[in-house]
């Protein structure tokens, strides 16, 4: 396994801004065993093939992110470049390298700037045996049924809309009012225009402002229909700027500042339960339609809506095939196993508070009852969704699935993810 993390530091001297990178490399691109022994190469540049000969950080070694898995170690960049470390575990889960700032010779402290790979380096230990830190709960499904059955009757508003275009497409506003008319959700509908019955995807956006149209996450080569739900009440506006507004706007009205935490302490009034299953009502939209062949409907999605398509993949047995990139959501309870939980850690940024509901919410439970084909994709270096917990899910799949492994990817996709995510809905949905 190889793997390259970038991390860029934008340091003032004599007014020149130079960019400072850190790679770190481990190079045979696989799983390891417990026990064995895993190496890494550091290297740091001053600029484009220029190392660095001075500058000191401390390097943690930790499982997926969370405890400490052997003490840290000083690097001194005046003694070496590149530097080699190792370390290994004595359990299943992820060896996550994580540096400190960077002294500088002149005493100067600098940060590394969070870019794409993240500035950490990992390693996968016999992931396959990585298992979820909570069970279960007794009343999981009862709860989720008893939440489609409230909303059964709920009615689903779709309106033709002018303001929206679409080349080739018919484009509606979709609505679903929550029961107990503390909010909805919105989102949109693209009809191909052509007379033809065609498969479906629906897709729910990553956190954040959420969608000004209709789009699909990952989508076939086919022609389809698709059904865009955001998890924000405000209606949707038709451009980026404006969408961002609203949600900025939105997002004040909570503390602090953040939605995701809404009602956390309480199962039956956090934000996801009636967002989840309003977007699930939404589905017969698409089902009802008489353009929808009838059985090939997909549900895609990145993170927030990576967690959103194992939650439907769950809740909708229409569903018959799903894709969740680095989905959130999973593994609350990592925890109780030295491990850090998926976004947005409710654990660790709520102290506890929410931990007898968030398992009620948790990807690694959605993911045991689904029975579609699966396809999951996780980045090695991943700290917004750890591949640990990630992992957790995938490993509770007991349906036909498919992991593609981003081993040098953080919170994002590959060429690779996209390609395979592609191949993946063209086979699925041409049955």
């Amino acid at each position: 396994m190889w793997k390259s993390f970038l991390a860029v530091m934008l340091l003032a001297a004599a007014g020149i801004v130079q960019a400072i990178t850190l790679e770190i490399h481990e190079k045979e691109m696989r799983t390891y065993k417990v026990g064995e022994t895993v190496t890494f190469t550091l290297t740091a540049y001053e600029s484009a093939g220029k190392k660095l000969s001075a500058g000191k950080f401390r390097l943690f070694f930790r499982d997926s992110g969370g405890k400490d898995i052997k003490k840290y170690q000083d690097i001194d960049l005046s003694k070496g470049n590149p530097v080699t470390v190792t370390a290994k575990l004595d359990h299943p889960g992820f060896i996550t390298l994580m540096p400190s700032s960077c002294t500088m010779p002149d005493g100067s402290v600098v940060k590394w700037v969070r870019k794409k790979p993240e500035p950490f380096g990992g390693a996968a230990v016999e992931p396959e045996k990585i298992r979820a830190g909570s069970e279960k709960p007794a009343d999981f499904d009862k709860f989720w049924a008893d939440g489609i059955k409230q909303y059964e009757k709920v009615p689903v508003k779709v309106e033709l809309t002018t303001d929206i275009k679409m080349s080739g497409y018919r484009c509606y506003r979709v609505t679903v009012d929550f029961p107990d008319k503390s909010g909805s959700v919105n989102g949109f509908l693209a009809v191909p225009d052509a007379p033809g019955k065609y498969p479906a995807v629906v897709s729910v956006p990553g956190a954040g402002q959420g969608a000004y149209g209709a789009y699909s996450a990952y989508a076939p080569k086919h022609k389809h229909i698709k059904l865009t739900m955001n998890v924000h009440p405000f209606k949707s506006a038709t451009t980026l700027a404006e969408q961002k507004k609203l949600y900025t706007e939105y997002n004040k009205t909570f503390a602090p500042s953040a939605y995701y935490y809404s009602h956390a302490e309480n199962r039956n009034k956090y934000i996801y339960r009636n967002v989840w299953l309003a977007i699930n009502r939404s589905i017969s939209c698409v089902t009802e339609l008489k353009e929808f062949d009838g059985k090939n409907l997909a549900v895609t999605g990145g993170s927030q809506g990576g967690a959103s398509a194992l939650a439907l993949g769950y809740l909708n047995k229409n569903i018959t095939c799903v894709v969740a990139n680095v989905p959130a959501l999973c593994d609350h309870h990592a925890w109780k196993n030295g491990r850090l939980e998926g976004w947005p850690k409710m654990h660790t940024f709520l102290k506890g508070k929410a931990d007898s509901e968030s398992i009620y919410f948790d990807g690694v439970h959605f993911a045991s009852g689904i029975t579609a084909p699966t396809l999951i994709g996780v980045g090695y270096v991943d700290v917004t969704c750890p591949p640990a917990t990630v992992f957790a899910a995938y490993n509770n799949l007991k349906c036909p699935k498919q992991l593609v492994r981003m081993y040098r990817t953080g919170h994002d996709q590959t060429d690779e993810m996209r390609k395979t995510a592609f191949e993946f809905l063209n086979k699925e949905m041409s049955k």
